[in-house]
């Protein structure tokens, strides 16, 4: 039957204006810095990578979207992730600390689940959930003007082979994962 979903009744109770019920366009401005000493970028056992920065996101007005000027904003993100060995490059200890925070403007509904990065590693959009940022939690599933999260992880390399000339490793990662 065609009755209204859960999205229709949280239009209908004005939780998501009808400016923004069909999504529209948001182009950005990114801009800030990063300290990176970390020893290689994947699966590091010791240094620091940081990056704070500022992103600028313009709302469109036009016809297809609606009116979306209200929707100009600007937020901060903040990461830092030390790798500290303890033994050899065999056990490592690593955490994250994170957090991004609209300090100016309005965010629409939609873009409140996105987790802003200063380098774009992925094809698809960041979000607070997944293997990314949260485990446990449903990817995307957040949505929220500000946040932050931490990450806490002991990486084992339990043993070490070639094949063919190139080097693998079976490994063991206990982690403890938090947010707000």
């Amino acid at each position: 039957p065609d009755i209204p979903g859960l999205y229709d009744k949280f239009v209908q109770w004005g939780m998501v204006g009808a400016n923004e019920k069909n999504g529209g366009m948001h182009p950005y401005l990114r801009g800030g810095i990063t300290y990176d000493t970390r020893d290689r970028q994947t699966n590091p056992t010791h240094g620091i990578y940081a990056d704070a920065f500022l992103t600028y996101s313009a709302g469109f007005n036009t016809q297809k979207f609606g009116d979306q000027r209200e929707f100009n904003n600007l937020r901060f993100n903040f990461t830092f992730r030390h790798y500290v060995p303890i033994y050899q490059d065999y056990v490592a200890f690593a955490y994250r600390i994170a957090t991004q925070l609209t300090v100016a403007g309005k965010s629409p509904f939609y873009m409140n689940n996105y987790w802003n990065t200063l380098y774009i590693q992925r094809v698809l959009y960041e979000g607070l959930g997944g293997c990314n940022t949260i485990r446990g939690l449903l990817r995307n599933r957040v949505l929220s003007n500000g946040f932050a999260f931490a990450n806490l992880e002991f990486r084992f390399k339990v043993c070490k082979f070639h094949v063919k000339k190139e080097n693998f490793y079976i490994g063991l990662t206990p982690f403890l994962d938090a947010g707000m």
